[in-house]
């Protein structure tokens, strides 16, 4: 145990060991181990060198149905991939980008899509896509409304999902730039579903 001012060391959500993962949850009756729900709120995908292995990995970790022969899986991850376009409730004239993801993916085609737009290209994954506004601060005395996007990710079909391997070959400076990323689809199968 560690004591009142000790700090841990940085690990990346990928060096963690799945079993240390799911060790808080092995012993509950309901989960087994295993998730009904992963939320990834700006988090790891947001940042990560590795979404495609981060994305097997959050797959690996949900939830399956009672019918083991079901080819769709129990559990879903709730990702949050975009803000734009705050627009001030003072001033409705001022209205600025804020968007914060901006990550696209090379495709093995040739072509270049969004990330949520890579998402839905792959096979046995279904990806519902919403947008809403909250009401929020900008910067201080800018009171508007701050436009999300997010997406709702399920296993619909198991037996035909292959989640292609990212090589990240672009990343941006400044402000803002861990999200200023370009990645390229590899010809490989390290991308096949692994049943952990």
């Amino acid at each position: 145990m560690k004591k009142s001012g000790e700090f841990s060391p940085i690990v990346f959500f990928e060096a963690i060991p799945s079993e240390e993962l799911k060790s808080n949850f092995k012993n509950d009756p309901h989960s087994g181990g295993k998730f009904s729900l992963i939320i990834d709120n700006f988090g790891v995908l947001a940042y990560s060198a590795y979404p495609s292995a981060i994305l097997q990995r959050y797959i690996n970790l949900l939830k399956e149905k009672e019918d083991k022969e079901d080819k769709e899986l129990q559990g879903k991850i709730f990702f949050e991939y975009g803000t734009e376009n705050f627009r001030s409730t003072e001033d409705p004239s001022f209205l600025i980008d804020v968007s914060v993801y901006q990550t696209k993916v090379k495709k093995a085609d040739g072509t270049t899509v969004t990330f949520p737009q890579w998402l839905e290209s792959i096979p046995g994954l279904s990806v519902k896509k919403s947008d809403y506004a909250i009401e929020g601060t900008i910067s201080p005395g800018k009171e508007g409304w701050v436009y999300l996007r997010s997406a709702e990710i399920k296993v619909k079909d198991k037996s035909i999902l292959h989640i292609p391997t990212l090589k990240l070959i672009h990343k941006g400076v400044g402000k803002n730039s861990q999200f200023d990323r370009i990645f390229e689809e590899q010809n490989n199968d390290d991308g096949k579903l692994k049943v952990e």
